[in-house]
């Protein structure tokens, strides 16, 4: 009997220190989750100010696209936690859309009514415009490519776009919906088949468009190189760095050096680029969770999201008002701060009351 319990504590203290220590792991107080995200909104402020406004500080897409991947490893990363402690798809849903939605359609919402002062049709014009109406309901239903543009905003702006970004949220949309079927095919063929799979299937639609696109020119096919088919394998590379935590955090010494390494080389060995994502998505969970320095982040409220959805009209409006061709760098400095005031106004207002109704 006594060896019995004796067993039975024991078992009770590893499960207890194992929750313990994936809590911790996870505890935004040691992590630098929100340190990464915020370097990562602000690296895609400079890059989208630099193509919107041709200073060339950044003028490449590649290295936008490349940060955005990045969003999507730590959006699979916790979005399969989340998932795994609670694997219903109908708690998963509400969570997730509590956390979007509302900031995101503030977001559309603020730019339709502050952008119609800046119209250059008139106020009275521009709300009984058709077009308003049609940018209203096409973004609101994160179909921003149907409706880039406002009637008479931007237009001397070399791109009229007023969000740019926002191309993003319709694939974190089709991503998450995959967590419950993948976590269900996890359960049938088991994880690392499933990842697999997953990982071909990307790998294959990469391949496929990027050929189209060099071989017809068509910007269409970039563009769909870079929509969800894309993305799932950065989003599902997070994920399988979460499933694989344990043994990879154990191992960082071997493993992180390697992935570097991969990383590094990757754009001039055509197999190696195939590695790359998964490589990327080590890389940066690994630092998001063993670079202590940065923990201190973990504390302040969490904006990135926020700091992610403004910024681009944000340029736009300072580009359309001209600023950037006599203070290029000033003008840089100017979108960044403006982007983290409005976003923790963002915070307060759409984030913050659905976070706490979200932890009642």
């Amino acid at each position: 009997m006594v060896n019995i319990t004796g067993r039975f504590c024991i078992i009770h203290y590893i499960c207890k220190s194992f929750i313990a220590k994936e809590q911790s792991m996870f505890d935004k107080n040691c992590n630098c989750f929100d340190a990464t995200r915020y370097i990562l909104a602000l690296l895609i402020t400079t890059a989208h100010y630099s193509v919107l406004s041709g200073t060339h500080l950044l003028n490449n897409f590649d290295v936008i696209s490349n940060r955005v991947s990045i969003f999507f490893i730590i959006s699979g990363f916790f979005s399969f936690m989340m998932y795994q402690r609670i694997p219903e798809p109908k708690h998963f849903a509400i969570k997730r859309i509590k956390r979007l939605i509302p900031a995101y359609w503030l977001t559309i919402i603020l730019s339709v009514v502050l952008l119609s002062f800046s119209s250059n049709m008139g106020l009275s014009e521009f709300w009984v415009n058709d077009q308003t109406y049609s940018y209203l309901i096409s973004n609101l239903a994160f179909a921003n490519f149907l409706h880039p543009s406002l009637p008479g905003v931007f237009e001397s702006n070399p791109m009229t776009a007023v969000n740019g970004a926002l191309w993003t949220m319709k694939v974190e949309l089709m991503l998450l919906i995959t967590v419950p079927i993948a976590y269900k095919t996890m359960e049938k063929i088991g994880r690392a088949k499933t990842l697999i799979l997953i990982f071909l299937i990307s790998t294959l639609y990469r391949i496929s468009m990027n050929c189209l696109y060099n071989s017809t020119g068509d910007e269409i096919y970039n563009i769909m190189y870079r929509q969800m088919g894309g993305q799932l394998i950065y989003f599902y590379s997070g994920a399988a760095t979460y499933i694989y935590r344990e043994y990879i955090m154990s191992r960082t010494r071997i493993i992180i050096p390697f992935a570097i390494m991969i990383y590094i080389l990757h754009s001039r060995y055509a197999l190696l680029e195939l590695a790359a994502p998964a490589c990327m998505a080590l890389i940066v969970i690994t630092f998001a969770i063993k670079f202590k320095y940065l923990y201190w982040v973990g504390r302040l409220p969490n904006i990135s999201y926020s700091m992610y959805l403004v910024h681009f009209p944000i340029i736009q409006t300072f580009i359309h008002f001209g600023l950037h061709k006599d203070y290029p760098i000033g003008t840089l400095f100017l979108s960044m701060l403006s982007t983290i005031v409005i976003a923790y106004l963002m915070w307060y207002i759409a984030e913050r009351p659905f976070i706490k109704k979200r932890a009642q």
